[in-house]
């Protein structure tokens, strides 16, 4: 994976960002505030290096899409933890890619299937199926990646999620659903975080929106 500050290192508090799949800075660097952001994208390996990010004393974990199964799974026996004081999740789920009916994430085979038939097409499907009505911020900001680099990124998470030992209890202390999400469907959304630990915020985005960024 790929980590960046979007905007400098600058004060103490870190907002640390794992977005997901397929991206890169270009659309988040303009969404920057005045607190440091880091990134974390492109899941082709999942070498994570959390010494970039020991000068911080307050960490905010925004994970976003698949970004919310890779925190979950790379954190858990993080020394991060002791310095993360929120956790939010975006219109996705610890689990991420499901392999069996318990877990809340997408079908193993649908995931495979997007593997299998990534292209050029399949690329611009799904940018269309990720937007909602507002097209014109991100089009403008378009991750720079190739179809092989997206392929390639998505069978790095899928042999990522199945080599895990089944699912386990991230807490996430708010979760974000997009009753418009096409990536995620609210239904698997809702079954993530239906245990009363995190407060889940619904609204009609879609899997991306800017403004919730």
């Amino acid at each position: 994976m790929k980590q960046i500050f979007l905007n400098g290192k600058q004060g103490s508090v870190l907002k640390l960002f794992f977005s997901g799949y397929g991206q890169d800075p270009e659309p988040f660097m303009p969404l920057c505030g005045k607190t440091s952001v880091a990134m974390v994208y492109d899941y082709e390996d999942m070498n994570f290096n959390e010494d970039e990010y020991a000068d911080f004393e307050k960490i905010e974990l925004i994970a976003w899409s698949i970004g919310v199964m890779v925190s979950s799974y790379i954190l858990r026996d993080s020394q991060l933890l002791l310095k993360i004081r929120k956790r939010i999740a975006v219109n996705g789920t610890p689990d991420g890619i499901a392999f069996d009916a318990s877990a809340a994430g997408l079908p193993c085979k649908l995931w495979h299937q997007t593997y299998e038939n990534m292209d050029e097409l399949g690329k611009e499907r799904f940018i269309k199926n990720m937007l909602g009505a507002k097209t014109d911020y991100y089009l403008s900001h378009l991750p720079k990646r190739t179809v092989a680099s997206c392929k390639h990124e998505l069978l790095a998470l899928y042999e990522f999620r199945k080599a895990q030992s089944g699912s386990f209890d991230f807490h996430f202390d708010e979760a974000y659903i997009g009753t418009k999400d096409k990536i995620f469907p609210p239904l698997i959304l809702r079954k993530a975080f239906d245990s009363g630990k995190t407060s889940v915020i619904k609204g009609a985005w879609p899997h991306f929106d800017q403004d919730l960024f």
